[in-house]
Formats: structure tokens, sequence, C-alpha cells
């Protein structure tokens, strides 16, 4: 099911705190949040469960705009059951003309939520053992991942399928050391399930992963510790990296069965939208 892509206006309910620190912040932001969430049996969200280090002001904007948001009621046995989920949502920040700052919420998707290796794993690392040899022949674009998983109902990430582009003519040796590194990667993480009626359920994942050589950053401007944006020291622009993907990426993407709508079809979920409006949040 689609997104419904039209948007709820309110006015009047960016806290003080929140324009406070957006005052000393850079001019915008953008963030993707991954929130736990309860439904009720109406399809309605009754609670959500940040994560401890998402900043207050967030919480509260996340709390307040993800209300207007409704499912269709999951059924089981004849008749609706509460669900548990990890409702992905993008916060993103404009200043407006008048020094103040508008705030958008975009629903991306539901859906279980997974993890990564616990740090002081078997490498140390927190990222994937990418090969070195390998990084150092990524061109501006970098390399692109496509990760197919099962994920159980007691929370083990299976691999069942990984396509790479790493761009020109890359040997299938490279692709299949990259494919392996995800692979460990994955494997020594879990995933939260969704429960249905307090039951965890298995479902299926489809994840993409840049990846890109970044020159170091030696200064750093925030608005809060998971909101980061990076200048480099002298000022101005931000270095000339390639963010955006390129089309020969787009298509490798969709030939590799990764969405790029936002309609939540990379991750299977029990939640069907039936009213996920873009909330936007007036000064």
């Amino acid at each position: 099911m689609k997104t419904i892509m039209r948007s709820i206006v309110i006015a009047g309910l960016l806290s003080g705190s929140l324009s406070a620190q957006a005052a000393a912040a850079p001019k915008a932001f953008k963030h993707t949040y991954q929130v736990g969430t309860d439904v009720n049996t109406d399809g309605q969200i009754v609670q959500i469960q940040p994560d401890q280090d998402v900043p207050p002001p967030i919480v509260a904007i996340l709390d307040e705009t993800m209300k207007h948001w409704s499912f269709v009621p999951v059924q089981q046995g004849g008749k609706a059951v509460p669900v548990h989920s990890f409702i992905s949502a993008e916060v993103e920040a404009s200043e407006n003309t008048d020094g103040k700052y508008a705030i958008r919420v975009t629903y991306l998707g539901a859906g279980p939520k997974l993890l990564g290796p616990k740090k002081g794993g078997p490498d140390k690392k927190t990222g994937p053992d990418y090969p070195e040899r390998v990084l150092h022949t990524l061109g501006p674009h970098g390399a692109v991942a496509v990760s197919h998983l099962d994920l159980t109902a007691d929370g083990k990430v299976v691999v069942t399928d990984i396509q790479t582009d790493l761009g020109g003519a890359q040997s299938d040796a490279n692709k299949e050391l990259f494919a392996a590194a995800l692979k460990r990667w994955y494997e020594r993480g879990s995933a939260l399930p969704e429960t249905v009626d307090g039951q965890p359920i298995a479902a299926k994942m489809v994840t993409d992963m840049t990846i890109q050589i970044v020159a170091t950053i030696t200064q750093r401007m925030e608005l809060s510790p998971s909101m980061a944006v990076a200048y480099p020291a002298t000022g101005g622009a931000p270095p000339a990296v390639a963010n955006d993907l390129d089309e020969a990426q787009k298509a490798f993407l969709k030939q590799s069965g990764y969405s790029l709508d936002n309609d939540g079809t990379n991750s299977q979920s029990v939640l069907k939208p039936s009213m996920t409006a873009t909330v936007v949040m007036q000064p």
C-alpha cells in the first residue's frame, strides 16, 4: 500500500527548547528515526518509544505528529489485535525568512528493527570489515549493496542474497569479498521483531547500503548528538562528496529488488497504512 501523499499542517507547536537548539545549529537538518510504536485494535498509535539518545525536543515532535497517523486494524482469529512495530519517520527542519523553523515529519515505513553487531564483537568494529584493497578502487559515488534478509521471530538475521555494484569494471572476486563482509556483519547482528497480540513474528527485509570514502572532517556543528552536520574547519560548503545516487546506481537498486519509493515495501510489516500523511509543524 502506498503512503498517502498529502500534508497535515499544525501551527504554533514548536517548543521554545527546540527553537533555541535550532537557532544555534546549521540552517537546516534532516534525520530519520526508527521509533518503537504501540498500535491499538483500532489502528491508532497509542504510545511511542524512541531510542534513549533521541533529544527530548525531537521526542516531543514525534509524539505530537505520529498520533495523526493510523493503520488498518490487524486481524487475528477474526478479531482485531494490538501490534508493536517500529516506524521510520524522517524529521526535517528548515528555517523560514523570519528566522523561525518549520518542521516536516514524513512516514517512511514500518516493520521490524534491524540491529547491527554489538560493540566489542569478534573484530572490535561496529561496521562491516570491508577489504581495504577494494575500498581504494571505489569511484566518487562509492559502492551500493542490496541485501535480502530473513528475520526470525527470535531475532536472528539470515542473509539470503546480497548483490553489489562497486562501480566501474570491478572483478567478481572483489564483489564476492565485499558481499562476504556484509553478510558477516548482518549475521553477527540481530533484529527486534514486530509483535502481534504480544507474540513475535518472522519477517523479510530488503536493505540498501551505500559506501563512500569521505575526507576527514575536523569540525562538527551539532543540533543534537543524533543530528550532526559536519563542515570543514575552513568553513564554507561541505566536502565535495557525491551523496546522491547516480542513475546507474538507482537502476541497480531497482533491478536488485529495492524500492526507491517511500512506500514501506522494503520491509515486511503487518501494519498497512490507512492515513500516514506528512505532518508539517509551523511556528
